[in-house]
Parts: structure tokens; C-alpha cells; sequence
């Protein structure tokens, strides 16, 4: 049976549980959402669950045919049945939502949030599924190296070049280009940095962790949430669907890595459980590839 990683499950659940949680104002829970805001770090989980989970495959057009599987086929395949189950719906007098279109089925998932009403969710997939294109690419680019180590190095050079290229499309639309229209290519920005820095956890930096004690990092990225509270006085958080980032590009994107950092470090304590939480570990099977 092929080995499972308890911890990137239960962190899987747990952003599932917090998209959801971010929605409805708490559902009445307080999950340390008084320092760590859901909205900077919930979707952040999920691009950095795909960097870490990123593995090379041999041709780029490979990779590209399985994240379209895997992420826009099931994304149209769900619009075109939601669009039809409003279409008859109409026929009863119950009017609201986009009406069926190729525009609407295939292009406002790309531009648009909250597409026909109630499927609010659809704008976080196509974002998702350029970052890993991207990443795709640079696979396929530093599969051209000679050996092993350059391929190494040219992997970080790429991931800097990708990190620089996130804040500088979230600064741009903190700075004047905040416009509808541009809204598709900084939700990419915002979230490439999270997807390097996934893949970089996995080669860099699981190894020393799992030496530290998850209370005690976790408990460092709790203060550190707390330190930034205090200093602006309310919990950093974005709104990656808008393209809005009021606390800046840096905190912005420190934010979201403490909101990872502390959900891996309870999810580090989780998996060391001798009997898995089940209803976690379902909901995290369930909730990315």
C-alpha cells in the first residue's frame, strides 16, 4: 500500500474547513481567526499542498494533459451541469444566476468570481491550474540541464524568478492597475509564491522540521500573527478573488505562510496520533489531489 502523508491530508481538511469557516463569518467557531485571518492563508494551503505534492513527469505536454484532467475538465464538466440544473429551474419561475452560454460556461470561470450566484468557487480554479502550468514549464526547462545538480539550481533560480514575478504583479495591483480586466493574471501572482515555496518545503525544508517539535514552531508562527496584529491593529487578510491587498505584498504573503506554518505544525501533532481522525482524513482525500 503506497504511503500516506497523514499531515498534507489533515492540512487539506483543515483549508477545506476554513474556506468555509472564512464564509460564514465563523460559523460561530474562533479557530485562532482573532491574529490568523482565514482569508490570508485558507486558499494559500491549497497551492502550496500542489508545489509540494509537484513531481516532474516526462514531457511538459504530459503534465499539461494531467492538470487539465485533474482541474479544468471536472470545473467545466460541473459548470455546464449547474448552468442546465438553473436552465430548468427558469422554466419554473425561479430566476437568477448567468444564463447558459459558452461565455458563461467556459470563459467566466477565467475572469470572473461568483459566477451564476451560488458557485462562488469557480474563479480559485483556473488561477490554480496556471500556477501548476508554470511550474509545469519549469520542469520541463530545467530538464534540459546536464545533471542532476544544475537541474537543482536552476529549479531555485526559477523559483526566486517566479517569487518576484508574484509581488510584482501584487504591487502593481496595489499601485494603479487594479482593474477587472487584469483581475486573471495577479490571482496567478498572488498565489506563485506559495506553490514555490510548497515545492521548496518538501526539498529543503521537511527534513529539518520534522527534527523541531511541532508545537514549537507552530507556537512561533502563532506569535509572529500576533506580533503583526498588534502592530496594525486588526488580523492581516486578502481577497485573492478581487486582487485586494491592503497590508502590502511582503506581510501579505508572510501572513499566508504563518496561516500554513501554524495549521502544518497542528497537523504534525494530528498524525503522530496513533488512531487517525477520520472524519479529518476523509474530508482531506476529498479535497485536492
Amino acid at each position: 500500500m503506497k504511503h500516506e502523508n497523514l499531515t498534507m491530508r489533515y492540512l487539506y481538511a483543515w483549508g477545506a474547513l476554513l474556506v468555509l469557516l472564512g464564509h460564514c463569518d465563523g460559523g460561530g467557531l474562533r479557530l485562532f481567526d482573532s491574529v490568523l485571518h482565514y482569508g490570508a492563508f485558507h486558499l494559500a494551503i491549497f497551492v502550496f499542498g500542489a508545489g509540494y505534492f509537484a513531481h516532474k513527469l516526462p514531457t511538459f505536454w504530459s503534465y499539461a494533459g494531467r492538470r487539465v484532467r485533474k482541474l479544468l475538465l471536472p470545473l467545466w464538466g460541473w459548470n455546464i451541469f449547474y448552468a442546465l440544473v438553473l436552465f430548468v429551474l427558469r422554466i419554473f419561475g425561479v430566476t437568477f444566476g448567468t444564463p447558459l452560454s459558452f461565455r458563461s460556461m467556459f470563459l467566466y470561470p477565467v475572469y470572473e468570481a461568483g459566477m451564476n450566484v451560488l458557485n462562488l468557487a469557480d474563479w480559485f480554479v483556473w488561477p490554480f491550474f496556471c500556477v501548476q502550468l508554470i511550474y509545469g514549464l519549469v520542469f520541463s526547462f530545467c530538464a534540459r540541464m546536464e545533471n542532476e545538480k544544475k537541474q537543482n539550481k536552476a529549479e531555485v533560480l526559477c523559483g526566486i524568478l517566479l517569487i518576484l514575478l508574484g509581488m510584482t504583479g501584487m504591487f502593481m495591483s496595489n499601485h494603479g492597475f487594479h482593474i477587472p480586466a487584469l483581475y486573471p493574471v495577479f490571482r496567478v501572482c498572488y498565489f506563485l509564491p506559495f506553490h514555490v515555496f510548497g515545492r521548496w518545503y518538501r526539498l529543503y525544508g521537511e527534513a529539518f522540521l520534522k527534527k523541531v517539535p511541532p508545537y514549537l514552531y507552530s507556537g512561533l508562527c502563532l506569535l509572529l500573527a500576533t506580533l503583526l496584529t498588534r502592530h496594525f491593529g486588526r488580523p492581516v487578510y486578502v481577497i485573492p478573488s478581487s486582487c485586494d491587498y491592503p497590508f502590502g505584498v511582503a506581510v501579505s504573503i508572510l501572513s499566508g505562510l504563518l496561516g500554513v506554518g501554524f495549521w502544518m505544525g497542528i497537523c504534525e501533532v494530528l498524525a503522530c496520533k496513533k488512531k487517525p481522525v477520520r472524519s479529518l482524513l476523509s474530508l482531506g482525500r476529498h479535497s485536492a489531489d
